[in-house]
This record gives C-alpha cells, sequence and structure tokens, in this order.
C-alpha cells in the first residue's frame, strides 16, 4: 500500500514546532510525514496567539493545503493530532476549542498492570499517542502499602519512574496530577496508630472495601504525624518537575470508623484534607485540589447530607469535587450548588472493568453504547476529568473519550476515527457495528468450583475447579468473529499486525471458544490469553487485571 505523504513546512528555529514535527513522525500512521516537496498534502504549523489555550484552529484551502494554528504546543499536538486521525482527504477547516478543561487519563499504577511493569519509554510514547487525541493532564499515584517505607528501594525505583513520566507529560505541555489515598501508610505501621476497619457497634452497615490495613487513623497523634509527614516526602518529591493538580481519594482504599473518625467521608476524611492542603500549598502554591466522594454513602447512611451542608467550606479550601456521576446516590442538587459557589465538577468515568473479572482477561473492552448511556446524560455537570485506566485494553474508550472532552467528535465519529487511523480507512465501514458488538458481549459472571457466582477477588484462594466465565448475551458473538475477519482481511498486514487490531481480534476468539465451552476454559482459551498477556504486557499482572492463562487462575495473585 502506498502511503499518503505529508510534507510539514514549519519554522525550524521554534524548538516547539520542531517537537511536533519529530513527534508526527514517530505517531503518524499510515501516513508518511517529510520535510521535502513533492508530498499528497502540505501542512504548515503556525501560531495565533488570539486562540484560546490549548486550542486548534485548521484550515484547509484547496485540495492539498492544511494550516494548523495553534496558541501552545499542547494546542499545536492536538491539532496536528486531528489531521492524523481524521486523515487529510476526509478534514474540513474547524476551530476547535475544547469543551472541558480537564481531559485527563488516570494511569492507575497497581496489580502488575501494564503502566505498573512496563518501562518509561515505552509509557512515554503511549502518552504522546493520548495527546494526540487531545489529552491534556496525566494522573499517577503511589501506592505505599506495596513498600516498607520511603526509603525502600522499590518504592525509590517507582517514584523515579512516576517523575520521569511527569517530566515526559510536561515536555508535551500537558499537566500534572497526583492521586493519593488520603490516609494510606506503607506496610508495618505501629499497630496503636493503625486505621480501623470495624463496623461493630457504629452506623456502618457494611466494611469499608478495598483496605489493605496499614492505613493509619489520623484522629491518632501518631497516626496524624506520619500521615503528614509521608505524604509531604512524596510531594516534595515531584517538586522540580512540578504538580498541578492533586487529588485526595476518599475510600477504596481508605478511610477510618473509629469513633472519632466516623462517618469518614465528612468528619476524618475533611479535617485530614484540611490539614494536607496546607502542606500542599506551601511547596506548589497554585496548584488545585481535588476532593472525592467516591463510595459515598455505600458503607454508612449521611455522607452525601453531610457534605451538601459543608459546601461552602469546602469550596473555600479547594477548588474541584469529585463525584461518582454514575451512582444514583450521588444528588442532583450537588451540581447547580456546586456551580453557585464556584466548586467544579470533575469526573471519573470508569472505562476499565467492563462488567467482567478480570478485567481486560478477555482482550480489548471497547464500550461505545455503555458510554453514550452513562457519559452524554451527565456532561453538562462536570468539567471533564479522569478516566480511570487499567491498561491498554481498553484504548479504544480512551480515544472516545478524549474525543468527547475535546467537543470535536461524536461517539460514532471517535469510532470511525480510531479505526481509520489504526487500522486504515478499509476498516471504516465495518468499525461502529464491531465495536458495538464487542461492547454488547462483554457483560459476563464467574462462578466458582461450587456454581457460585463470585465477586473480584476470589473467595477461594487455591483454585482446584477452574472457574467458568458466563457472557450474559451471546447473541453477537459469531457475528464479531466475522467482523473481525472482515476488517483482518481488509487491511494492511502491519494494521491487522498491530497489537490494537490483535487484542480486538482476540478477544472475538475467546468470546466464540466460551460458548463453545459452556464458558469453561479450555487449552484454546489457553493459547488465546498467553498471546494477550504479551499484547497486553500483563504477563506479571495479578489475576484481577490479567488475561485467564490456567497458570494465572490457578495461581490467583493478587487475592486479599
Amino acid at each position: 500500500m502506498k502511503k499518503t505523504s505529508i510534507q510539514v513546512i514549519f519554522d525550524r528555529s521554534n524548538p516547539d514546532y520542531a517537537q511536533v514535527f519529530d513527534l508526527m513522525k514517530r505517531h503518524c500512521g499510515f501516513f508518511r510525514i517529510t520535510e521535502k516537496s513533492g508530498a499528497d498534502y502540505t501542512l504548515c504549523l503556525a501560531e495565533d496567539s488570539a486562540l484560546p489555550p490549548e486550542s486548534y484552529r485548521v484550515d484547509k484551502t484547496g485540495d492539498a493545503a492544511i494550516t494548523v494554528y495553534a496558541p501552545d504546543k499542547i494546542g499545536m499536538i492536538h491539532g496536528v493530532g486531528r489531521v492524523l486521525h481524521r486523515g487529510p482527504a476526509n478534514l474540513q477547516s474547524e476551530t476547535c476549542v475544547p469543551e472541558k478543561e480537564v481531559r485527563c487519563i488516570y494511569m492507575a499504577s497497581h496489580f502488575g498492570n501494564f503502566y505498573h511493569v512496563a518501562e518509561v519509554e515505552e509509557i512515554s510514547d503511549y502518552l504522546e499517542d493520548l495527546a494526540l487525541w487531545g489529552c491534556n493532564y496525566v494522573q499517577m499515584w503511589f501506592d505505599k502499602h506495596h513498600f516498607t517505607g520511603f526509603r525502600d528501594p522499590h518504592a525509590q525505583a517507582f517514584l523515579k519512574k512516576m517523575h520521569a513520566i511527569y517530566a515526559a507529560a510536561k515536555n508535551l505541555g500537558m499537566h500534572t496530577t497526583l492521586g493519593m489515598p488520603i490516609n494510606e501508610y506503607y506496610a508495618g505501621g505501629p499497630k496503636e496508630a493503625l486505621a480501623t476497619n470495624s463496623i461493630e457497634g457504629t452506623e456502618y452497615f457494611r466494611e469499608p472495601i478495598g483496605y489493605y490495613h496499614t492505613e493509619l487513623c489520623p484522629s491518632t497523634e501518631e497516626g496524624l504525624r506520619l500521615l503528614i509527614e509521608s505524604h509531604r516526602e512524596v510531594m516534595r518529591y515531584f517538586a522540580d518537575v512540578g504538580l498541578d493538580t492533586i487529588g485526595f481519594g476518599v475510600y477504596d482504599q481508605g478511610g477510618c470508623t473509629c469513633k472519632k473518625c466516623r462517618p469518614w467521608g465528612t468528619n476524618g476524611y475533611i479535617r485530614l484534607a484540611k490539614i494536607l492542603e496546607k502542606e500542599f500549598r506551601a511547596v506548589y502554591p497554585n496548584c488545585k485540589i481535588s476532593l472525592s466522594t467516591w463510595r459515598f454513602d455505600d458503607f454508612v447512611r449521611g455522607e452525601w447530607d453531610g457534605l451538601l451542608k459543608m459546601l461552602p467550606e469546602i469550596a473555600e479550601h479547594f477548588e474541584f469535587l469529585g463525584p461518582d456521576l454514575e451512582s444514583p446516590k450521588t444528588p442532583a442538587e450537588l451540581f447547580p450548588r456546586a456551580k453557585a459557589l464556584g466548586l467544579k465538577i470533575g469526573a471519573f468515568p470508569e472505562i476499565s472493568m467492563m462488567e467482567a473479572v478480570p478485567w481486560g482477561g478477555f482482550g480489548a473492552v471497547p464500550a461505545p453504547e455503555r458510554i453514550r448511556r452513562v457519559y452524554l446524560p451527565t456532561a453538562e455537570h462536570h468539567c471533564g476529568g479522569g478516566c480511570y485506566s487499567e491498561g491498554l485494553f481498553e484504548d479504544t474508550n480512551k480515544i472516545i473519550m478524549l474525543g468527547l472532552y475535546m467537543g470535536h467528535n461524536t461517539i460514532d465519529e471517535a469510532v470511525d476515527d480510531y479505526f481509520r487511523f489504526y487500522f486504515t480507512e478499509a476498516s471504516v465501514p465495518f468499525a461502529k457495528e464491531f465495536a458495538f458488538c464487542l461492547d454488547k458481549t462483554m457483560p459476563r459472571t464467574r462462578f466458582n468450583y461450587k456454581g457460585e457466582e463470585e465477586n473480584y477477588p476470589p473467595e477461594n484462594a487455591d483454585v482446584s475447579v477452574l472457574p467458568t466465565f458466563q457472557i450474559h448475551d451471546t447473541s453477537l458473538v459469531e457475528r464479531a468473529c466475522e467482523l473481525g475477519d472482515a476488517i483482518r482481511d481488509a487491511i494492511p498486514p502491519a494494521a491487522a499486525k498491530s497489537w490494537r487490531f490483535r487484542a480486538l481480534w482476540l478477544r472475538t476468539r475467546m468470546d466464540r471458544e466460551l460458548v463453545k465451552t459452556g464458558g469453561a476454559v479450555s487449552p484454546t482459551t489457553d493459547r488465546i490469553a498467553k498471546q494477550l498477556e504479551k499484547i497486553l504486557r500483563a504477563e506479571e499482572g495479578e489475576y484481577c487485571v490479567a488475561p485467564i492463562t490456567i497458570a494465572s487462575i490457578r495461581g490467583n495473585k493478587g487475592h486479599i
């Protein structure tokens, strides 16, 4: 296949434009990027300081001349990404001022997932790709319970990795966010300072989940001291590269049910957040701080009522509030009241855990209809947010969400652009139906050796009888296989061999085999899962994020 060529014309003395040109060469898909004349299209990079920050304007004059204007580096990256993804032949003149302020991918770096184990260069390369689609924030966290302390060599190695990824993001003109469970501490903390997770004798009706029993109680003198010191160490580690926002996690993991801290969401959590706010502002005076309401009222009633009463006080200290917009417990009155106080709402879209455990255990999980169902009714309430990413298997969903955050794509257009860019125009006639089929057939339930439904984590640490995975709706499984084959046969061999297409295509084969076996794992599912391990960089993944190899299931790594 002859590649369409694009001559890029820019001021070589401008280091930002030189960087954008080099980035385009690395992420050009099936285009050929050159500085030489005689190409099929010419693309000029030009500054327009009158445009709002992070925006761009595309002018297409005639059939083959394109100019991208932007006021800053990240806007130019978004603009040239638009040219590549839509394709010069399909491109129209347009101005894009991003609809959402925060277009973030939250790289949850744990469980041996891609972000946890991949090298910095690999993650930085992926970050460049996301920036071309409109990503302007990267969020990570430093998961303390893995380590014995700040000086633990493994902790230092991971902090060094985070620092390098933040530096790569800053080099692209992106913003950085540090997420942190607010009362998490290292393994081996003093017993007298440990937080309480017992609900006996309390108004709690359920124990908080995602608990590692390393959390500290901020209502004890020692617990508060250690929490301040440990957060201060991590915060200061990134002072030279800079942090733009801080997010304090509330539950999952975290919390304390002692008498002085409960109800955690409107008591111990808020008190500790105010103390830590002063610590962070001392080092990052311009940083913005976000509070979470994740799992409010899931363990104890009254947290939402209490928070609504505290909104004026919260707005005095913090810039963002992060409610679960999918939860029916989130009160509708929150949105107008927060807006009146100048408190911004940040979303937390779930793009990974698509009603199937292990997450990513079966291949790619495009979810255009689920995103349509969840995102569109809540879009008016928030300023964007951090898409919860557990790895590479939900790559399609990241691009759908970034297109919506940018405001220049519908969901259908985002799916078409994704397939067009990564698999060429030949895939587009099949794209939407294929993505819909994989979305429709994603929900499934895992049953244990007793035939009982299992939730994460598995109840039985020793899996003597392998579980089964029952797909809820199998009506489109065979159609997904047909469409996957049709795309494979239509696109260039290089596209068919790419990790993105292989993750999609192998998903169709995994599902077909599970239907054939009645949900039981087999030598065929095992061969497919082993391929997915390599493709998705999940060789070290704990069971919750690992493809369903027999070894992974039997090892049950990560059982709590």
